[in-house]
């Protein structure tokens, strides 16, 4: 009985490790084949329309400078501030700032502070309104989500243009930065979004199934409408339920390799790991969709095939991994112990540092990768800043099962928080 289950056991870890390695290689190499072509200023479009969408919370400290930011940017823009319930003077502030050229939408309770979905869907008809106002075609107007703090690179408007020039492009998810990490807390998170990752969602641009986040998200305003007027789901990962249903119904998402977003880095471990769990929550139940998507005729079975993996990676990957890891790295322990006793302990720590080298490869592709990237921080630097964010993996194992349970005691639903703008 023993033989069997170890057995078992080590089919079901070269299982996930597969999973992972297959995944992380091929989508790393398609990533920096694509990034390697970065669009020209030739390249940009100013023929879009783009209504700005900021849906804020007691966002007085920073709407100003948002605002005012998004004012700025190239082409035809329209700003809309979704003010969703605030105490302080965001409303104010917002209206100084944008004068006659922003519109301030007002929430008020009973109905603010229902999450960010319900905010957006909240605001597209007014989008939808003023485009029928001024004569506008659905098909030519990009709606931009962006967070309250957010801003978006030089000429990132007119370089996402130019991949709506293909009509089949439904959305375009711009790649995210944490703005002036200067604490090792913040240059980790900034490492969690512009590394691999980064490189990751340049690889699901060949296939079209860009993953969207809530911050630096362009849509088209015909394919939202395509969806109905409310296409953000109340669902915790709304915006990675939008991306299957815009791939369902024909649509591409893409990503830029020239423009970014940049946005503040999550200030304490605490607010790390309640919008870890959120996340994770909300892929826990997306991954329910695969079905869908496997057997829908209108995605390719390449595309069809990543974003599948892609939704059933919380419970293929993250959850297996975070029982499996402390398991592995505690075995490497006792045997590298039980080799020294039995060598020397010279054997010992060689037989540690090989182990070492292995496990960390990945990471020293990443840590090339990052100080590319970043501009700012070395080689080596950033080669030591990876042991750092080995916190983040931890943090995704906690959130993972905290989510887990809170989808086991409360249901499917969303869990109690005070909205997640």
């Amino acid at each position: 009985m023993f033989d069997v289950l170890n057995a078992v056991g080590g089919i079901v870890v070269m299982l996930v490790l597969g999973y992972g390695i297959v995944c992380f290689v091929a989508l790393q190499v398609l990533g920096n084949i694509v990034g390697a072509r970065p669009l020209q200023v030739d390249d940009v479009d100013d023929s879009l329309s783009v209504y700005y969408l900021v849906p804020c919370v007691d966002g007085a400290a920073v709407i100003a400078g948002t605002v005012e930011h998004l004012l700025t940017q190239p082409g035809d823009g329209r700003v809309l501030v979704i003010d969703d319930g605030s105490t302080d003077d965001t409303v104010a502030i917002a209206e100084e700032a944008g004068a006659a050229e922003v519109f301030v939408i007002r929430r008020s309770p009973p109905q603010a502070r229902q999450g960010r979905s319900a905010a957006l869907n909240h605001a597209l008809p007014h989008v939808v309104n003023e485009v029928r106002r001024r004569g506008l075609d659905p098909a030519r107007v990009v709606v931009c989500v962006l967070d309250v703090a957010g801003r978006l690179s030089p000429d990132a408007p007119r370089l996402v243009g130019s991949l709506f020039a293909d009509d089949r492009t439904g959305a375009a998810q711009l790649p995210v930065r944490i703005r002036n990490p200067r604490t090792l807390f913040a240059r980790v998170q900034d490492i969690g979004v512009a590394g691999t990752a980064s490189t990751a969602q340049h690889g699901r641009d060949l296939l079209g199934t860009v993953v969207l986040n809530g911050n630096g998200q362009f849509t088209r305003l015909s394919a939202l409408l395509e969806l109905g007027l409310e296409p953000w789901s109340d669902s915790l990962a709304a915006d990675l339920d939008l991306m299957v249903s815009l791939t369902l119904a024909g649509w591409r998402c893409r990503t830029s390799t020239s423009a970014w977003v940049e946005q503040d880095a999550v200030a304490g471990w605490g607010a790390l790991v309640r919008q870890r769990t959120r996340w994770a929550h909300g892929r826990l139940m997306c991954a329910g969709r695969s079905w869908r998507v496997w057997r829908s005729g209108r995605v390719g079975t390449i595309s069809a095939t990543e974003l599948c993996l892609q939704l059933l990676r919380p419970w293929c990957s993250t959850l297996p991994w975070s029982v499996m890891a402390p398991v592995v790295f505690a075995g490497v322990v006792v045997g590298v112990f039980a080799l020294g006793s039995w060598a020397g302990a010279g054997v010992a720590v060689a037989a540690a540092l090989g182990v070492y080298a292995v496990a960390f490869v990945p990471h020293a592709y990443a840590a090339w990768l990052y100080a590319a990237r970043s501009g700012d921080y070395g080689l080596v630097r950033s080669y030591w800043a990876q042991h750092a964010a080995h916190v983040l993996i931890v943090v995704d194992f906690v959130a993972v099962w905290m989510a887990l349970a809170r989808i086991m005691t409360r249901g499917s639903g969303r869990p109690a928080h005070r909205g997640d703008l």
